[in-house]
């Protein structure tokens, strides 16, 4: 899976989106109340997922939909008599 974030245990903190995010390598306790998204949703092998960023100290993570959510979407979609997008096969 490929990703912009960079982890770096040496290197400062930077937020270069949509392009790189440099990351703190661990999760401070201040990531808990200061955790924002970056940029707009993607898709990973059919998995929906954001960044998310501390605001204080820069810690990134993809955070994916849960499986039910995104079951629940289709199912919307589905009933909705849209177009549902298929994973990609990899």
């Amino acid at each position: 899976m490929a990703t912009v974030v960079e982890y770096s245990a040496h290197k400062r903190a930077i937020n270069a989106y949509p392009t790189k995010i440099v990351s703190p390598t661990s999760p401070g306790p201040c990531c808990l109340s200061s955790t924002k998204q970056v940029g707009d949703a993607h898709e990973d092998r059919g998995w929906p997922f954001v960044y998310r960023r501390c605001a204080v100290c820069g810690f990134t993570l993809r955070r994916f939909a849960s499986r039910d959510g995104l079951l629940e979407e289709r199912r919307v979609w589905r009933t909705q008599g849209k177009a549902v997008s298929a994973p990609d096969a990899a």
